[in-house]
Formats: C-alpha cells, structure tokens, sequence
C-alpha cells in the first residue's frame, strides 16, 4: 500500500476480487471471514490513499461473476496500450506470499505485439466483469481484530 500510495504517481485501475467471487466465500469457520478481511484491507487502503490526497489517481474495482472466483495479475506501463508483462500461477503480493509462502508462478515479458493484444482483450474482458469497489462495505465485528493479528497471512 505505501508504494501505491506514496512512491507512486501512476494512474492506476485496480480489479481485486468481490468477496463473492473470493474462493473462501461462504466457508465455515475463521475461513469464511477471510472475503470480508480483504474488504476491510480495501477500505484502509482507501482511508489512506485519500488522506494523502492521492484518492483522485487509483481506481479499485471489484470482479463479480456468479459461480466464478477471480485470481489475476498484469501490469501496464505508462502510456502503452498493451501490457508487456503478465503473472501466471499464484502471485500474491501480501506479506504472506512474500514472507511465508513458496508459490508456483511464472511472469511472462515479451515485446510480441499479438501476444501483448491478446493479454490486453483477455484484461478487458476482466474489467467488464468489475464494477466500482464498495470501499464502505460493513464487515463482521471480529474481522478487524483478526487481520490485525494474522496481518502477516494476508
């Protein structure tokens, strides 16, 4: 988030996952709140980006397709129209993923101009998949304790 936030001047449109389209949706248990702690973490990143004044340049989306999860990762550079870079296999970027977890995954980079159309079709058909994020979504009671102990599994 403080890369995003303070590091960072890009234009960005975000598509994370509704909780309805998160794997763990309608699970028993602690599992079940991990959807809901996502939003949560969504609606921090909120708070601060608009706190520094940097609300007016990142865009978040949410990825709702009935019975479909959403897991994926591109990058545009600034000022292109196709992507050059794409992440295939698990590639998280919480502190879980980078402190705790080996997790299989392949970046793909290439200069190849219909490759990069095709990466570019397959990110707009995402996008017509997302509407705009509900950063105000109330959220169980428990949720904020819980990611602030377990911050490092996310």
């Amino acid at each position: 988030m403080d890369t995003l936030i303070r590091k960072c001047k890009a234009q960005c449109n975000i598509l994370m996952a509704h909780p309805e389209a998160n794997g763990f949706f309608g699970a028993k248990g602690l599992a079940g709140g991990i959807p809901w702690s996502y939003s949560l973490i969504a609606q921090k990143f909120m708070t601060q980006l608009n706190s520094c004044g940097q609300g007016n340049r990142i865009n978040l989306y949410e990825y709702l397709r009935k019975g479909w999860t959403y897991h994926a990762k591109g990058y545009y550079p600034p000022n292109r129209k196709y992507p050059y870079m794409t992440l295939v296999g698990s590639p998280n970027f919480g502190e879980r993923s980078v402190k705790r977890d080996l997790e299989s995954q392949l970046c793909i980079v290439t200069e190849n101009e219909d490759l990069r159309k095709e990466l570019h079709d397959e990110c707009t058909r995402l996008y017509k998949m997302g509407i705009p994020a509900e950063t105000e979504r109330p959220v169980p009671v428990w949720i904020s304790p819980f990611v602030s102990l377990f911050r490092s599994y996310y």
